[in-house]
């Protein structure tokens, strides 16, 4: 039996040429969309004085030697807010977490040397450096300033926003 071609009512659709207007009002609603395929890859860029996506970038510091923790970004963004957690034990009093643009610092160096549980939050954004484009690098460079290896295990957090390309 041969195939029939699809149609939208008197309208013919070629092969993976369906358009909003061959769909229906609500047809596509979030129980039909597949769990963990939407990316912030999709979100769009509204402008100034409009909605943006935002997003967060999740950053893992290891504890010990000191390691930078690096995310290529596929898109532009920019760095909005910055936070972390430590999730290891405490840092050693002198160490400090700073959040970079490839080698230039984003924040100023956080205060790495709290207690397990303990939150951190940047107090400084320098808005020369938070726009990041494709395959810019956002970094976690924790500094072990005794050191010791004794860097605190935590989590990053880097709130961001889609931005066009520059």
């Amino acid at each position: 039996m041969a195939k029939r071609p699809l149609r939208h009512g008197s309208t013919k659709i070629r092969s993976a040429s369906i358009l909003t207007a061959h769909l229906a009002n609500l047809a596509v609603t979030a129980a039909k969309i597949a769990a963990n395929t939407i990316t912030a890859d999709k979100l769009a860029y509204a402008g100034d004085n409009g909605p943006n996506g935002t997003f967060v970038v999740r950053l893992v510091v290891a504890a010990g030697a000191a390691a930078d923790v690096t995310y290529t970004a596929t898109f532009p963004f920019r760095v909005i807010d910055v936070w972390a957690v430590h999730t290891g034990g405490a840092g050693e009093a002198s160490d400090t977490l700073t959040i970079k643009n490839g080698s230039s610092a984003i924040t100023d160096a956080l205060d790495w040397s709290g207690a397990d549980k303990a939150v951190v939050r940047a107090a400084e954004i320098d808005d020369a450096q938070h726009e990041l484009q494709a395959d810019d690098e956002l970094t976690a460079s924790p500094a072990d300033n005794d050191a010791g290896d004794d860097v605190g295990a935590g989590v990053v957090y880097v709130l961001c926003e889609r931005i066009a390309a520059t």
